[in-house]
């Protein structure tokens, strides 16, 4: 996957959100899970779609649009399999314990991408004094590309890159892997140059 470098200021945003939204996640969970950020960098469109469309992962994916004078809109999915484990972690039950994708396993993951989202507006708003305010969350659970064509692609017009951020959920036994999206409705993106020069 072709990926560029991000600027300091947008990536502490990045990281500072995923902080944030650890500490929320391990407070409504009572456990010692944690969301660590991995990376985050500046894809290119086409390359992710290839991938995402040669691909038969069936995933749940949670979207928030974040509305304000600049509007986003907010993606986090998860494999299908994976959303089980976060049923179990939110339900406080044994990992394992939840066999097939079910409401609980989709509440858990509105409540993560609530989360997320919401952390990632108060960043925002406390860092760049940028007030955004999440919409009710989506969920959605289909293939990866079938998600991107509806979700992703909707949002970025005619542009074609698109901040992306990885992350890992560390849980009491396994870790999960998941991938989160933000994308700057057309008209905000200069968001991203206030931010270069606070």
């Amino acid at each position: 996957m072709s990926e560029k470098d991000i600027s300091r200021a947008v990536k502490l945003i990045a990281e500072l959100s995923i902080d944030r939204a650890s500490q929320v996640f391990s407070k409504t969970i009572r456990s010692g899970a944690k969301i660590e950020f991995d990376k985050a960098y500046i894809a290119d469109i086409s390359n992710l779609t290839e991938n995402a469309y040669s691909s038969d992962r069936e995933v749940v994916c949670a979207f928030v649009d974040l509305k304000g004078e600049y509007s986003f809109r907010f993606i986090f999915y998860i494999d299908d399999k994976d959303s089980l484990k976060l049923a179990d972690l939110i339900l406080r039950k044994e990992i394992g314990t939840t066999k097939e994708y079910n409401i609980y396993a989709e509440s858990a993951v509105q409540e993560i991408g609530n989360i997320l989202a919401s952390t990632v507006a108060n960043v925002f708003a406390a860092h760049i004094n940028v007030s955004l305010k999440p919409m009710p969350p989506i969920v959605v659970r289909d293939f990866l590309g079938a998600i991107f064509q509806e979700y992703l692609i909707e949002a970025l017009g005619d542009r074609d890159e698109i901040l992306t951020i990885e992350t890992k959920f560390h849980l009491v036994k396994t870790d999960i892997r998941c991938a989160m999206f933000l994308i700057p409705y057309p008209g905000s993106e200069k968001i991203f140059e206030i931010m270069d020069g606070s």
